[in-house]
């Protein structure tokens, strides 16, 4: 994707992830961070430290699929997709609903989740 043209003072721009067989729909890539962090209090109920744990990504959008592939078929819960970013990244699907069937793409809303724990072993 081409940089956005900007004028004015320049603000932050980042794409969408990009994946081999599903296109991510425009302006619905949603991306949260996944860190679980615990406050720890002492003895006088006071903040003593805060743990961060489980360092990842929850994602949401909506994909319609490429018809590059007989074999590409529809996302279902626990499948894996990885993005073709230059450091890429696994996503599991948590959750799918699919919509628009008819004479229409094929739309599916997706629920992901990215955990750095346990990428290498997708």
């Amino acid at each position: 994707m081409a940089d956005p043209v900007q004028k004015g003072n320049e603000l932050v721009a980042k794409p969408a992830p990009s994946f081999t067989n599903f296109v991510v729909v425009d302006g619905t890539w949603k991306e949260k961070d996944a860190l679980v962090v615990v406050e720890t209090l002492d003895g006088n109920s006071e903040t003593h430290n805060y743990t961060g744990s489980n360092p990842g990504v929850d994602a949401t959008c909506d994909v319609v699929i490429k018809k590059t592939d007989p074999a590409t078929a529809p996302l279902k819960k626990m499948d894996v997709i990885t993005t073709t970013e230059t450091v890429p990244r696994k996503f599991l699907v948590l959750d799918v609903e699919n919509s628009d069937f008819g004479g229409r793409p094929l739309k599916q809303t997706l629920t992901l989740a990215h955990r750095t724990s346990v990428a290498s072993a997708l």
